[in-house]
């Protein structure tokens, strides 16, 4: 292995847990949320509509 390999290996590793975090950190933030409000199907659509799109928030 090269060392260029080495570090995309690193780079690949890093930024799958980074999307990791930003997937599973939204989806606890959203079900603590939806548990305290009283329609909690708006944090879901939420949530989901957000994760589909990347975090980009243009569209909506």
């Amino acid at each position: 292995m090269t060392m260029s390999e080495i570090l995309y290996m690193i780079l690949a590793f890093v930024m799958g847990m980074v999307l990791g975090l930003f997937f599973f950190g939204g989806l606890w933030i959203t079900i603590k949320k939806a548990i305290a409000t009283k329609i909690p199907a708006i944090w879901f659509f939420c949530q989901f509509c957000f994760t589909c799109n990347g975090g980009n928030v243009w569209f909506l």
